[in-house]
């Protein structure tokens, strides 16, 4: 199968060609790689591998098996038609085809596990940072959430995450294989004929290099291909979940306009990401084609001038395409991994958000020896520049005692709800829990002594008994109609279709506001915890449904240590204590009696409300 060398001469020019062939390849491997680095493969793509790298070698050496197998049956199918041409009968190359059948069954099975073996390391690698990224957004809190929108806050989490699928799963082990695949095949081709190695060696390197030129551009359009995802799918999530506004606006089609023109962007950015694959693709193949016509003409002509054999042209054209194969691979796959990498810079942004509250070193998970609760001199605004929402607020509350905050909008009042919740952390001063600094226990522990009742109550999609679940995972059947009966829910629930089994909604939409709250109290008192938050728990509600919360509020707050936030004044009149606010400040505190005597802001709160 070889050109049998006349003279040492010869030979010479054959090593020094056969080097010069080897050396080009595994130059131009080494220089594409490298580029390859500074645009789909960083170091912090790659440490999400951790734990799935033996998998991705198994999946890469699979995927080199491949190639060696696929190697020797075009190598004897090349041998085999040689045979054929020179006039050997059919039955003596016969056992070259059965071995060529078996190859052909083999490389497919290999082919099958490296796929599944790379999906699986794709799923894993996703769940992987689906979890990192849920655990973060519970670490950055309400307050990053509230910053941001939903919409993009999607584009990352969710969309972002699925492009990595075909990144880990395709791009980055056929990467790899490709670096790998040339360097085996032209060592192969310079030992059967150096000047056709030569030949696709050359076009090899133009094959991986001239495409590049469409990186810088590609890139750009990535990125705004991102900002339109996220874009359209704010705009889309805003306007769903307004949808009763824009109606009773009569703005639907106003928005249906800005949300097609949104639309129209993003099918611009993907045309644009699909005509510059193509042109990347295009190219290749266009480079690549020409490589193997010029090795075949060149080939030919050899052949007919005698120095070189049938049988080594047709495995030299054989393996051109398997040379070339790789790179095609690569090129199918590169896109979608530069999309991935894209989308991982929107990922990272997110986990490099540092959250604004931690479990500080000193901290620790014992729960408070009592549930009271004082203010020192507390200072906070939510963002640098603005006025601050509380200044110098000092307070106490006494175990066992209901204390109520009043004031106008904006005073306030469910600021202090959001410190001792630990959402942020006071600017200045300290908040003191059973005579220790909030900072000092863990977050879980903190919030473990505390059960909310808001002002819009949120219910998950599922049913009434999930929802009743949140505050006592494990509770029983009995517990749960002993906390539906305490929260004056009992009959509204065992009324529904399929009573406590009835599925709620999004956001409870199935139910009245005054039965998302009944739910929302009955919740609470499964929790069972020493400390209650009332934010405008009955603002939200009719003159009926508030004396019924009222009631079964009563009940919630027997024996617990209770801040009330309020809004309705005629709530707050049986307050051991009540603090009025103004503008972050406490400017009164007393009784109901008291306060009403004074003459202050508090009786002309009272008064406003028609309250006797």
């Amino acid at each position: 199968m070889e050109i049998k060398p006349e003279n040492n001469e010869e030979i010479e020019k054959i090593a020094m060609y056969s080097k010069l062939s080897l050396i080009c390849s595994v130059y131009n491997t080494y220089e594409y790689s490298k580029k390859v680095s500074t645009t789909t493969v960083n170091r912090r793509l790659i440490e999400l591998t951790r734990g799935y790298r033996n998998r991705i070698l198994l999946a890469v050496l699979i995927g080199f098996g491949v190639m060696l197998i696929n190697v020797a049956q075009l190598s004897i199918t090349g041998y085999a038609i040689g045979r054929m041409f020179s006039g050997v009968a059919i039955a003596s190359v016969l056992p070259l085809l059965l071995i060529v059948a078996f190859l052909i069954i083999f490389r497919a099975w290999l082919t099958y596990l490296k796929e599944i073996i790379a999906q699986y390391i794709a799923a894993g690698i996703k769940i992987g940072l689906r979890n990192r990224i849920y655990a973060h957004l519970l670490a950055l809190g309400p307050g990053y959430l509230e910053r941001h929108r939903t919409g993009e806050l999607l584009a990352a989490t969710v969309h972002g995450v699925e492009t990595l699928e075909v990144y880990f799963g395709k791009y980055l082990p056929q990467l790899i294989i490709t670096l790998l695949t040339p360097i085996a095949i032209f060592t192969y081709l310079t030992i059967l004929d150096w000047q056709l190695s030569l030949i696709l060696a050359i076009f090899f390197i133009a094959a991986l290099t001239m495409p590049q030129w469409f990186n810088p551009s590609a890139r750009r359009q990535r990125r705004r291909h991102w900002v339109a995802i996220a874009e359209l799918n704010s705009y889309f999530i805003d306007s769903l979940q307004g949808l009763v506004t824009l109606k009773a606006f009569n703005h639907s089609k106003r928005r249906g306009e800005e949300i097609t023109k949104r639309a129209v962007d993003l099918c611009s950015s993907i045309m644009k990401v699909i005509g510059i694959n193509f042109a990347y693709i295009g190219v290749a193949n266009f480079i690549m084609t020409s490589g193997a016509a010029v090795a075949l003409g060149w080939g030919a002509l050899r052949v007919l001038q005698g120095t070189l054999s049938i049988d080594v042209l047709l495995i030299v054209l054989l393996l051109s395409n398997e040379i070339y194969k790789p790179i095609l691979e690569l090129n199918t796959a590169y896109h979608s991994g530069l999309e991935g990498a894209t989308a991982a810079g929107g990922i990272f942004n997110l986990l490099d958000t540092k959250p604004e509250v931690n479990d500080t070193p000193e901290a620790v998970s014992t729960s408070p020896a009592n549930p009271s609760i004082r203010f020192e001199h507390v200072t906070f605004r939510y963002e640098e520049g603005r006025q601050p929402a509380l200044t110098d607020f000092s307070f106490e509350i006494h175990p066992g005692e209901t204390v109520a905050l009043v004031g106008r909008s904006g005073s306030g009042k469910t600021t202090v709800v959001n410190l001792l919740l630990r959402f942020f952390d006071p600017q200045q001063g300290q908040i003191v829990l059973g005579g220790r600094d909030l900072r000092n226990y863990k977050l879980e522990t903190l919030r473990a002594q505390m059960s909310v009742v808001n002002q819009e109550t949120y219910l998950f999609h599922g049913t009434v008994a999930d929802n009743l679940h949140i505050g006592k995972p494990d509770a029983t059947k009995e517990e749960l109609e002993i906390a539906e009966r305490l929260a004056n829910a009992y009959d509204f629930i065992h009324a529904l279709p399929q009573g406590d089994s009835t599925v709620v909604g999004e956001r409870g939409a199935r139910l009245s506001g005054g039965e998302r709250q009944r739910i929302a109290i009955a919740r609470v008192l499964l929790r069972d915890t020493p400390i209650l938050l009332l934010d405008e728990a009955t603002s939200s509600v009719d003159a009926e449904n508030e004396a019924i919360i009222q009631e079964a509020l009563e009940r919630l707050k027997q024996g617990r240590t209770t801040l009330v936030i309020a809004h309705r004044l005629s709530t707050v009149i049986n307050a051991d204590r009540i603090i009025v606010l103004d503008n972050g400040h406490m400017i009164e505190s007393g009784t109901h009696n008291e306060l009403i005597s004074s003459g202050g802001i508090y009786a002309q709160l009272v008064s406003a409300q028609c309250i006797s």
